[in-house]
């Protein structure tokens, strides 16, 4: 029966046929790739030049890019590209009916303009599906919609990370020594402690001279500023000229946890059990510097 289909010109005649079009549509497509990355490779290649020989005026230096995503999630609706008024004082920031409010896409009047204030710059038209932006310094540069862009960053602002590695190994034990301290927990509860703490009565404190917890805080307080540093951070940019999926922004927001969490250092384990001997001697310590002071 296989032998009889196969010597049946008609199958033979719409299996070829089949062949010709899947092998016709992978090489259009390699064609088209191919295409895409040498019109973006030349694109590269002029922004270059316009780089190196744009006179000293730069041009406005807001990106004002289409849409963006922030912390992994978006904006209500894409933001239009409105690159034209932006960077164009003759041009007016579009109104809120002119942009079609899903796909937030520039009118074809807005459109033209923009592509005028390319030809006056002495840009030639992007790529299909990227577009310009400036930075600080008046440098264009091409970017992709609908492709989302991470950066990975170690910020020092106001509330700075706190990485326990920069204390020594005597630090961090006496980092954990003068908490168990400052907390006034006893290290061993037993005898009538043990009964009212089932009975679900408060964990009885321990009793230290006078001053010493508040040195100890001190104390505790000075190892604390040695672990200040930078926090790891990630922001996501992107710009839509289209409405994202809902399966692309959970794809971002993931990606963006993963690298934050890549970027974060693993937690100093503790020192091991407390040492009540290295307590004691903490606490005799602390006190002489209280009587000192």
């Amino acid at each position: 029966m296989l032998k009889d289909l196969f010597s049946n010109r008609l199958f033979i005649s719409v299996l070829g046929l089949f062949i010709f079009c899947v092998v016709g549509s992978l090489l259009y497509m390699q064609h088209v790739e191919k295409q895409r990355k040498q019109e973006v490779a030349e694109a590269h290649e002029r922004i270059n030049q316009w780089n190196a020989s744009r006179a000293t005026s730069s041009p406005p230096t807001d990106t004002a890019q289409g849409g963006h995503l922030h912390d992994g999630a978006g904006h209500a609706e894409p933001h239009a590209d409105t690159s034209v008024s932006q960077r164009s004082e003759a041009e007016k920031k579009p109104d809120a009916e002119d942009i079609d409010s899903k796909r937030g896409v520039l009118t074809e009047e807005q459109r033209t303009g923009y592509l005028k204030y390319l030809e006056e710059l002495g840009l030639e038209p992007p790529p299909k599906g990227y577009n310009y932006e400036w930075d600080a310094e008046g440098n264009v540069s091409l970017y992709e919609y609908n492709v989302p862009t991470f950066e990975t960053t170690w910020s020092e602002e106001s509330e700075p990370g706190r990485d326990f590695y920069k204390l020594t190994d005597d630090e961090w034990r006496r980092y954990r020594a003068l908490g168990h301290i400052i907390s006034q927990t006893p290290l061993r509860i037993e005898g009538e402690d043990l009964k009212r703490l089932a009975r679900g009565e408060p964990t009885p404190k321990v009793n230290y001279a006078p001053g010493v917890v508040e040195l100890a805080e001190e104390w505790r307080d000075e190892l604390w500023q040695k672990t200040a540093g930078p926090s790891p951070s990630v922001s996501t940019s992107v710009t839509w000229n289209r409405e994202p999926t809902e399966k692309e922004l959970k794809d971002i927001a993931r990606r963006e946890y993963e690298l934050l969490k890549a970027m974060e250092k693993p937690e100093r384990p503790s020192p091991g059990p407390w040492d009540e001997n290295f307590i004691d001697a903490l606490v005799k310590e602390l006190g002489a510097e209280v009587q000192s002071r």
